[in-house]
């Protein structure tokens, strides 16, 4: 696991998206936009600051693996970029929540069904986390 502050990213690590993918302005911009109060899990593919095609979960909304998997190779399918990210954005702070978890496995599931390499990564208010 990777953790990053926005304010604080080293860049010089191979774990972390490199500058030129816009990936840390992408996650600085969502980040910022979140709001402090309790809302809406929200799964992204496809490139922060670029296009990307995302589905919400309303707080207490529940989900199962199967569902969630599939809405993850519905997204896959839609998304425009080539090479997309995952990334979850959610409220608190980087530690590991089931919504963490179940939206993971089901992405892992999802992205070898389809042949594709996962990159899988948490934003929240506090920076982002690599997950997979």
């Amino acid at each position: 696991m990777t953790r990053a502050s926005l304010d604080e990213i080293d860049h010089g690590s191979d774990a972390r998206p490199s500058p030129e993918e816009g990936f840390d302005v992408g996650c600085a911009g969502i980040a910022a936009a979140l709001p402090a109060v309790r809302r809406a899990v929200v799964l992204r593919l496809g490139r922060p600051g670029d296009s990307a095609v995302a589905f919400a979960l309303r707080p207490g909304e529940s989900s199962d693996h199967t569902l969630r998997t599939d809405v993850v190779a519905a997204l896959l399918r839609r998304c425009p970029a080539a090479d997309p990210w995952v990334w979850l954005t959610r409220d608190g702070g980087h530690q590991v929540e089931d919504s963490d978890a179940g939206w993971y496995a089901a992405a892992r599931a999802a992205f070898a069904e389809a042949g594709r390499p996962l990159r899988f990564v948490v934003v929240t208010p506090e920076g982002w986390v690599l997950r997979g």
